[in-house]
């Protein structure tokens, strides 16, 4: 029952994750995240192997979440009139530092009430910031037009 659950928890990640997608990140199972998790679907009977490897999804998106909010930056800093930009950094750091916030509390301590500390919860926490990152990530990348390349360049 319990590697059930994580499958599913796993299949449905890689699902919404595959959707999220760029058409740039797309390849034969759904994009580099979706590829991550299917590799973790192996390690499903092994709970501890199985949560490593959750989060080692996670820290690859939040990664390039990193360097696309880097690159948002980036673009703030070049685009409209230079009385604004100044303001319009600020508000954009803090938009990100209270997303921040609100993935956490979602993802961990709401989460974790909603799991009632049952074995799966440490992968559905692991899950619940993926997704949430992920969708931060392509949300800002759309909003600023950031591709590919302005990711890759983007300072680390």
């Amino acid at each position: 029952m319990k590697a059930r659950l994580l499958f599913l928890l796993v299949l449905g990640g890689a699902a919404f994750l595959a959707q999220a997608q760029t058409p740039a990140q797309s390849s034969e199972c759904g994009g580099p995240i979706a590829c991550s998790l299917a590799l973790c679907d192996e390690a499903a009977d092994d709970a501890q192997r199985f949560h490593g490897c959750l989060w080692r999804v996670y820290e690859t998106i939040d990664d390039k979440l990193d360097r696309i909010y880097k690159a948002a930056l980036q673009k703030v800093a070049h685009t409209g009139p230079a009385e604004e930009r100044a303001a319009w950094k600020e508000a954009l750091e803090q938009s990100q530092w209270l997303w921040v916030q609100l993935r956490d509390q979602d993802c961990r301590a709401v989460l974790n009430h909603e799991w009632a500390e049952k074995t799966g919860a440490p992968s559905a926490t692991a899950l619940c910031m993926i997704r949430q990152t992920q969708e931060r990530a392509v949300n800002l990348a759309r909003r600023y037009e950031i591709d590919e390349a302005q990711i890759a360049a983007a300072p680390r």
